[in-house]
């Protein structure tokens, strides 16, 4: 019974583990996304601004 219940607690240990790990890529992960539609859109609109002054 008390392997059982040690095997159980490292098991939920492991698992708090594994979600908070995920939890952290998840929150990296959409950072990065933003952080790299921030840039395409700050790049796309410098290039439309670049191409109107030129044409004007």
């Amino acid at each position: 019974m008390n392997i059982l219940s040690a095997y159980c607690t490292s098991f939920l240990l492991s698992l708090k583990q594994s979600a908070f790990c995920f939890l952290m890529i998840s929150i990296y992960c959409i950072f990065v996304k933003c952080l790299f539609m921030k840039y395409i859109a700050a790049s796309f609109l410098k290039f439309t601004l670049f191409d109107l002054l030129k044409q004007v």
